[in-house]
């Protein structure tokens, strides 16, 4: 999964409704990744795109914090979460905080990753443009929601 966080403004989301909204939009996303026992297994590669992040921009740590309890914490997470062009501010503070948490954990955020010749994630995934490749994701979407909407009403304990 390809995620461009400069375009994610979670300081947008100033009323319950949006909040809501956003929350519904993890949830299934995270039930897509978690399609099946199979996905699960092989877990889920997170590529960040941070080029052009404001990091002086004020962060929504709460909202993190729900989202980490509600969702996060229910599903299996079993990968490794990659960002790119991060900068020296942001590689500095993951540095920090990778110190405290645990070791299972450390090595499923990296960070300070680039790509040869100043390539973005958004030069190789928006081909071949930004409209079909936004499609083809929200295509696979739910083809991995059917499955896991299959997958959990056929296999239920």
């Amino acid at each position: 999964m390809a995620h461009n966080a400069r375009n994610m403004d979670t300081t947008q989301l100033d009323t319950p409704d949006k909040v809501d909204s956003y929350m519904a939009g993890v949830y299934y996303i995270q039930s897509a990744l978690n399609a099946d026992l199979a996905a699960v297994r092989r877990g889920c590669t997170v590529l960040v795109e941070c080029n052009g992040l404001d990091w002086r921009q004020k962060q929504d740590f709460k909202l993190i914090q729900k989202v980490s309890r509600q969702i996060l914490t229910v599903y299996p997470f079993d990968g490794v979460c990659k960002h790119y062009n991060t900068g020296v501010a942001m590689n500095i503070m993951a540095s920090i905080i990778r110190q405290i948490l645990p070791k299972g954990l450390r090595n499923r955020y990296q960070t300070g990753l680039t790509f040869e010749g100043g390539n973005t994630l958004d030069d190789l995934y928006l081909v071949p443009n930004r409209e079909t490749a936004s499609r083809r994701v929200l295509e696979g979407f739910a083809k991995a929601l059917h499955r896991h909407y299959h997958f959990e009403k056929t296999f239920v304990l």
